[in-house]
Protein backbone atom coordinates (compact mmCIF):
# COMPACT_ATOMS: atom_id res chain seq x y z
CA UNK A 1 0.00 0.00 0.00
CA UNK A 2 1.25 3.51 -0.77
CA UNK A 3 1.82 5.97 2.02
CA UNK A 4 -0.98 8.51 1.85
CA UNK A 5 0.53 11.85 0.82
CA UNK A 6 -0.83 15.24 1.75
CA UNK A 7 -4.06 15.54 -0.25
CA UNK A 8 -4.07 17.54 -3.47
CA UNK A 9 -7.09 17.98 -5.72
CA UNK A 10 -5.04 17.06 -8.76
CA UNK A 11 -2.82 14.41 -7.15
CA UNK A 12 0.12 13.29 -9.20
CA UNK A 13 -1.38 14.52 -12.48
CA UNK A 14 -0.11 18.05 -11.76
CA UNK A 15 3.46 16.87 -11.24
CA UNK A 16 3.38 14.69 -14.29
CA UNK A 17 1.85 17.43 -16.42
CA UNK A 18 4.60 19.81 -15.36
CA UNK A 19 7.19 17.19 -16.27
CA UNK A 20 5.60 16.81 -19.67
CA UNK A 21 6.01 20.55 -20.27
CA UNK A 22 9.71 20.02 -20.88
CA UNK A 23 9.32 17.00 -23.08
CA UNK A 24 8.67 17.13 -26.79
CA UNK A 25 5.45 15.26 -27.52
CA UNK A 26 5.49 13.47 -30.83
CA UNK A 27 2.27 12.84 -32.68
CA UNK A 28 -0.06 13.84 -35.45
CA UNK A 29 -3.56 15.21 -34.98
CA UNK A 30 -5.95 12.55 -36.18
CA UNK A 31 -8.57 13.64 -38.64
CA UNK A 32 -12.09 14.17 -37.29
CA UNK A 33 -13.74 15.09 -40.57
CA UNK A 34 -15.72 11.86 -40.73
CA UNK A 35 -17.94 10.20 -38.20
CA UNK A 36 -16.04 7.72 -36.00
CA UNK A 37 -16.20 4.09 -37.03
CA UNK A 38 -16.53 1.49 -34.30
CA UNK A 39 -13.48 -0.74 -34.22
CA UNK A 40 -12.69 -4.04 -32.57
CA UNK A 41 -12.99 -4.03 -28.78
CA UNK A 42 -9.85 -2.62 -27.19
CA UNK A 43 -8.85 -0.52 -30.20
CA UNK A 44 -7.60 2.94 -29.15
CA UNK A 45 -7.79 6.12 -31.20
CA UNK A 46 -6.09 9.26 -29.90
CA UNK A 47 -6.63 12.94 -30.62
CA UNK A 48 -3.81 15.42 -29.96
CA UNK A 49 -5.01 18.69 -28.45
CA UNK A 50 -4.24 21.91 -30.37
CA UNK A 51 -2.76 23.59 -27.28
CA UNK A 52 0.38 21.74 -26.04
CA UNK A 53 0.83 20.87 -22.38
CA UNK A 54 -2.86 21.55 -21.69
CA UNK A 55 -3.28 18.91 -18.99
CA UNK A 56 -6.72 17.50 -19.89
CA UNK A 57 -8.44 16.27 -16.73
CA UNK A 58 -12.20 15.71 -16.49
CA UNK A 59 -14.24 14.45 -19.43
CA UNK A 60 -17.92 13.95 -20.22
CA UNK A 61 -19.94 13.02 -23.29
CA UNK A 62 -23.20 14.41 -24.56
CA UNK A 63 -26.15 12.62 -26.11
CA UNK A 64 -24.71 13.44 -29.53
CA UNK A 65 -21.57 11.45 -28.74
CA UNK A 66 -19.27 14.47 -28.62
CA UNK A 67 -16.78 14.85 -25.78
CA UNK A 68 -16.33 17.82 -23.45
CA UNK A 69 -13.24 18.06 -21.28
CA UNK A 70 -11.36 20.41 -18.99
CA UNK A 71 -7.79 21.54 -19.57
CA UNK A 72 -6.37 22.24 -16.12
CA UNK A 73 -2.98 23.58 -17.23
CA UNK A 74 -4.21 26.05 -19.86
CA UNK A 75 -7.49 27.10 -18.25
CA UNK A 76 -9.79 25.96 -21.03
CA UNK A 77 -12.77 23.77 -21.77
CA UNK A 78 -12.41 21.62 -24.86
CA UNK A 79 -14.98 20.11 -27.20
CA UNK A 80 -14.30 17.21 -29.56
CA UNK A 81 -16.96 16.42 -32.14
CA UNK A 82 -17.07 14.39 -35.35
CA UNK A 83 -17.15 16.68 -38.34
CA UNK A 84 -15.89 19.78 -36.52
CA UNK A 85 -12.76 18.56 -34.76
CA UNK A 86 -11.48 20.05 -31.50
CA UNK A 87 -12.50 23.47 -30.25
CA UNK A 88 -11.09 25.10 -27.11
CA UNK A 89 -12.83 27.79 -25.05
CA UNK A 90 -10.93 30.04 -22.63
CA UNK A 91 -12.37 30.31 -19.12
CA UNK A 92 -12.86 33.97 -18.08
CA UNK A 93 -11.33 33.54 -14.61
CA UNK A 94 -7.55 33.17 -15.01
CA UNK A 95 -5.71 30.18 -13.53
CA UNK A 96 -8.97 28.60 -12.37
CA UNK A 97 -7.68 25.02 -12.77
CA UNK A 98 -10.87 23.37 -14.11
CA UNK A 99 -11.37 19.76 -13.01
CA UNK A 100 -14.66 17.84 -13.06
CA UNK A 101 -17.16 18.28 -15.88
CA UNK A 102 -20.64 16.88 -16.47
CA UNK A 103 -23.72 17.46 -18.66
CA UNK A 104 -26.52 19.35 -16.95
CA UNK A 105 -30.30 19.01 -17.13
CA UNK A 106 -30.50 22.37 -18.94
CA UNK A 107 -28.64 21.13 -22.02
CA UNK A 108 -25.40 22.88 -21.04
CA UNK A 109 -22.21 21.34 -19.70
CA UNK A 110 -21.09 22.27 -16.19
CA UNK A 111 -17.58 22.23 -14.74
CA UNK A 112 -15.77 22.91 -11.47
CA UNK A 113 -12.98 25.48 -11.15
CA UNK A 114 -10.81 24.25 -8.30
CA UNK A 115 -8.51 27.24 -7.91
CA UNK A 116 -11.04 29.80 -9.16
CA UNK A 117 -13.67 28.86 -6.54
CA UNK A 118 -16.33 28.92 -9.22
CA UNK A 119 -18.76 26.64 -10.98
CA UNK A 120 -18.82 27.18 -14.72
CA UNK A 121 -21.50 26.49 -17.29
CA UNK A 122 -20.76 26.29 -21.00
CA UNK A 123 -23.49 26.30 -23.63
CA UNK A 124 -23.13 24.09 -26.67
CA UNK A 125 -22.00 27.06 -28.78
CA UNK A 126 -19.28 27.92 -26.26
CA UNK A 127 -20.69 30.74 -24.11
CA UNK A 128 -19.34 30.40 -20.56
CA UNK A 129 -21.12 31.65 -17.43
CA UNK A 130 -19.43 31.46 -14.03
CA UNK A 131 -20.99 31.31 -10.57
CA UNK A 132 -18.71 32.22 -7.62
CA UNK A 133 -18.86 29.75 -4.74
CA UNK A 134 -18.85 31.60 -1.39
CA UNK A 135 -16.51 30.65 1.47
CA UNK A 136 -17.77 27.76 3.51
CA UNK A 137 -16.86 26.05 6.73
CA UNK A 138 -14.09 28.40 7.83
CA UNK A 139 -11.73 30.81 6.12
CA UNK A 140 -9.82 29.90 3.01
CA UNK A 141 -10.54 28.62 -0.50
CA UNK A 142 -13.39 26.24 -1.32
CA UNK A 143 -11.85 24.20 -4.15
CA UNK A 144 -14.75 22.82 -6.23
CA UNK A 145 -13.58 19.59 -7.82
CA UNK A 146 -16.06 16.86 -8.84
CA UNK A 147 -19.47 17.71 -10.31
CA UNK A 148 -22.54 15.72 -11.36
CA UNK A 149 -26.19 16.29 -12.19
CA UNK A 150 -28.61 15.45 -9.41
CA UNK A 151 -32.13 14.02 -9.56
CA UNK A 152 -33.53 17.38 -8.40
CA UNK A 153 -32.58 19.35 -11.52
CA UNK A 154 -29.51 20.91 -9.89
CA UNK A 155 -25.77 20.26 -10.19
CA UNK A 156 -23.95 18.89 -7.14
CA UNK A 157 -20.23 19.32 -6.54
CA UNK A 158 -17.52 18.54 -4.02
CA UNK A 159 -15.67 21.31 -2.19
CA UNK A 160 -12.21 19.83 -1.79
CA UNK A 161 -10.62 22.44 0.45
CA UNK A 162 -13.76 23.28 2.46
CA UNK A 163 -14.76 19.65 3.14
CA UNK A 164 -18.31 20.32 2.02
CA UNK A 165 -20.78 19.39 -0.69
CA UNK A 166 -22.26 22.13 -2.84
CA UNK A 167 -25.41 22.44 -4.93
CA UNK A 168 -26.07 24.93 -7.71
CA UNK A 169 -29.34 25.48 -9.55
CA UNK A 170 -29.51 26.25 -13.28
CA UNK A 171 -30.01 29.88 -12.27
CA UNK A 172 -26.85 29.94 -10.16
CA UNK A 173 -28.26 29.73 -6.61
CA UNK A 174 -25.73 27.92 -4.41
CA UNK A 175 -26.23 25.92 -1.21
CA UNK A 176 -23.43 24.27 0.80
CA UNK A 177 -23.43 21.37 3.25
CA UNK A 178 -20.42 20.91 5.60
CA UNK A 179 -19.38 17.29 6.08
CA UNK A 180 -17.62 16.94 9.44
CA UNK A 181 -15.66 19.27 11.69
CA UNK A 182 -12.36 18.17 10.12
CA UNK A 183 -10.76 18.08 6.69
CA UNK A 184 -11.66 14.98 4.69
CA UNK A 185 -11.20 16.44 1.19
CA UNK A 186 -14.22 15.24 -0.85
CA UNK A 187 -13.41 14.66 -4.49
CA UNK A 188 -15.61 12.50 -6.77
CA UNK A 189 -19.42 12.68 -6.87
CA UNK A 190 -22.23 10.93 -8.75
CA UNK A 191 -25.98 10.48 -8.68
CA UNK A 192 -26.90 7.23 -6.96
CA UNK A 193 -29.68 4.78 -7.82
CA UNK A 194 -31.52 5.75 -4.62
CA UNK A 195 -32.21 9.42 -5.41
CA UNK A 196 -29.22 10.66 -3.39
CA UNK A 197 -25.73 11.86 -4.34
CA UNK A 198 -22.70 9.74 -3.44
CA UNK A 199 -19.16 11.03 -3.08
CA UNK A 200 -15.61 9.99 -2.18
CA UNK A 201 -13.32 11.58 0.38
CA UNK A 202 -10.18 10.94 2.40
CA UNK A 203 -12.04 8.83 4.97
CA UNK A 204 -14.40 6.77 2.83
CA UNK A 205 -17.66 7.06 0.91
CA UNK A 206 -20.39 9.57 1.65
CA UNK A 207 -24.07 9.90 0.77
CA UNK A 208 -26.07 13.12 0.78
CA UNK A 209 -29.78 13.43 0.13
CA UNK A 210 -31.23 16.28 -1.90
CA UNK A 211 -32.31 17.85 1.40
CA UNK A 212 -28.77 17.76 2.78
CA UNK A 213 -28.86 14.74 5.13
CA UNK A 214 -25.40 13.13 5.17
CA UNK A 215 -24.35 9.54 5.89
CA UNK A 216 -20.74 8.40 5.87
CA UNK A 217 -19.25 4.93 5.35
CA UNK A 218 -15.58 4.60 6.33
CA UNK A 219 -13.04 2.72 4.24
CA UNK A 220 -10.14 0.75 5.67
CA UNK A 221 -7.97 1.89 2.78
CA UNK A 222 -8.79 5.47 1.79
CA UNK A 223 -8.59 7.65 -0.38
CA UNK A 224 -11.45 7.25 -2.86
CA UNK A 225 -10.93 9.34 -5.99
CA UNK A 226 -13.84 8.88 -8.41
CA UNK A 227 -17.24 7.19 -8.15
CA UNK A 228 -20.01 6.10 -10.50
CA UNK A 229 -23.26 4.16 -10.40
CA UNK A 230 -22.79 0.76 -12.00
CA UNK A 231 -25.22 -1.24 -14.14
CA UNK A 232 -25.94 -3.44 -11.10
CA UNK A 233 -27.40 -0.56 -9.07
CA UNK A 234 -24.36 -0.29 -6.79
CA UNK A 235 -21.74 2.44 -6.50
CA UNK A 236 -18.27 1.70 -7.84
CA UNK A 237 -15.20 3.74 -6.98
CA UNK A 238 -11.43 3.99 -7.49
CA UNK A 239 -9.04 4.00 -4.51
CA UNK A 240 -5.78 5.29 -5.93
CA UNK A 241 -3.35 5.12 -3.03
CA UNK A 242 -4.04 1.47 -2.26
CA UNK A 243 -4.55 0.42 -5.93
CA UNK A 244 -8.08 -0.89 -5.52
CA UNK A 245 -11.50 -0.74 -7.11
CA UNK A 246 -14.38 -0.76 -4.67
CA UNK A 247 -18.10 -1.38 -4.67
CA UNK A 248 -20.64 -0.18 -2.12
CA UNK A 249 -24.33 -1.03 -2.08
CA UNK A 250 -26.94 1.67 -1.39
CA UNK A 251 -27.27 0.11 2.09
CA UNK A 252 -23.56 0.60 2.77
CA UNK A 253 -22.02 -2.86 2.25
CA UNK A 254 -18.51 -2.56 0.81
CA UNK A 255 -16.17 -4.78 -1.11
CA UNK A 256 -12.71 -4.03 -2.53
CA UNK A 257 -10.64 -5.65 -5.29
CA UNK A 258 -6.89 -5.21 -5.69
CA UNK A 259 -5.70 -4.04 -9.10
CA UNK A 260 -2.20 -3.83 -10.57
CA UNK A 261 0.04 -2.35 -7.87
CA UNK A 262 1.44 0.16 -10.38
CA UNK A 263 -1.98 1.25 -11.69
CA UNK A 264 -2.86 4.16 -9.38
CA UNK A 265 -6.51 4.19 -10.60
CA UNK A 266 -8.06 7.60 -11.21
CA UNK A 267 -11.35 7.79 -13.13
CA UNK A 268 -14.07 5.14 -13.32
CA UNK A 269 -17.05 4.83 -15.67
CA UNK A 270 -19.83 2.38 -16.40
CA UNK A 271 -19.18 0.92 -19.85
CA UNK A 272 -21.67 -0.01 -22.51
CA UNK A 273 -20.58 -3.64 -22.18
CA UNK A 274 -22.00 -4.06 -18.67
CA UNK A 275 -18.61 -3.71 -16.94
CA UNK A 276 -16.75 -0.87 -15.22
CA UNK A 277 -13.76 0.80 -16.86
CA UNK A 278 -11.05 2.73 -15.05
CA UNK A 279 -7.93 4.70 -15.93
CA UNK A 280 -4.53 3.71 -14.62
CA UNK A 281 -2.79 6.97 -13.81
CA UNK A 282 0.75 5.63 -13.84
CA UNK A 283 0.42 2.83 -16.39
CA UNK A 284 -0.37 3.08 -20.09
CA UNK A 285 -3.47 0.97 -19.57
CA UNK A 286 -7.22 1.08 -19.09
CA UNK A 287 -8.61 -1.38 -16.60
CA UNK A 288 -11.88 -3.28 -16.85
CA UNK A 289 -13.69 -4.97 -13.98
CA UNK A 290 -16.79 -7.09 -14.38
CA UNK A 291 -19.66 -7.04 -11.90
CA UNK A 292 -18.23 -10.26 -10.48
CA UNK A 293 -14.79 -8.75 -9.93
CA UNK A 294 -12.82 -10.19 -12.88
CA UNK A 295 -10.14 -7.65 -13.86
CA UNK A 296 -8.36 -7.22 -17.19
CA UNK A 297 -6.35 -4.48 -18.85
CA UNK A 298 -6.16 -2.87 -22.29
CA UNK A 299 -2.96 -1.15 -23.47
CA UNK A 300 -2.88 2.53 -24.40
CA UNK A 301 -0.04 3.93 -26.58
CA UNK A 302 2.79 5.42 -24.51
CA UNK A 303 4.30 8.83 -25.21
CA UNK A 304 7.46 10.72 -24.21
CA UNK A 305 7.01 12.20 -20.76
CA UNK A 306 4.29 9.73 -19.79
CA UNK A 307 0.54 9.82 -20.26
CA UNK A 308 -1.13 9.94 -16.81
CA UNK A 309 -4.57 8.63 -17.73
CA UNK A 310 -7.08 10.62 -15.71
CA UNK A 311 -10.79 11.17 -16.45
CA UNK A 312 -12.99 8.63 -18.21
CA UNK A 313 -16.57 8.55 -19.48
CA UNK A 314 -18.82 6.30 -21.54
CA UNK A 315 -20.31 7.52 -24.83
CA UNK A 316 -23.78 6.62 -26.15
CA UNK A 317 -22.22 4.19 -28.65
CA UNK A 318 -20.64 2.19 -25.81
CA UNK A 319 -17.07 3.42 -26.31
CA UNK A 320 -15.09 4.98 -23.49
CA UNK A 321 -13.34 8.33 -23.77
CA UNK A 322 -10.47 9.28 -21.48
CA UNK A 323 -7.96 12.06 -20.89
CA UNK A 324 -4.19 11.75 -21.08
CA UNK A 325 -3.05 14.61 -18.85
CA UNK A 326 0.69 14.54 -19.48
CA UNK A 327 0.50 13.70 -23.17
CA UNK A 328 -2.21 16.31 -23.95
CA UNK A 329 -4.39 13.80 -25.73
CA UNK A 330 -7.95 12.58 -25.67
CA UNK A 331 -8.32 8.84 -26.14
CA UNK A 332 -11.22 6.73 -27.30
CA UNK A 333 -11.47 2.96 -26.86
CA UNK A 334 -14.15 0.73 -28.31
CA UNK A 335 -15.61 -1.75 -25.84
CA UNK A 336 -17.89 -3.92 -27.97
Amino acid sequence: MRTLPRPSPHGRSVALTRTACVVLLIGLLASLSASPVLANPGTVREFVLPTPHSGPSGIATGTDGSAWFTEAATNRVGHLAAGSGITEFAIPTPSSSPAGIAPGPDGSVWFAETEGDRIGRIATEGTITEFPVPPCCGAGPVGPYGIAAGPDGAMWFTEFYASAIGRVTPGGAIAQYPLVPRQIYPRGITAGPDGAMWFTDEAGIGRITTTGAITHYPLSNPYGISIVTGPDGNLWFAVSYSDQIGRITPSGRERLWDVNSACYPQGIAAGGDGALWFTCGTLDELGRITLGGAISYRPVPSHPGGDFLDGITCAPDGSVWFTEASASRIGRMSTR
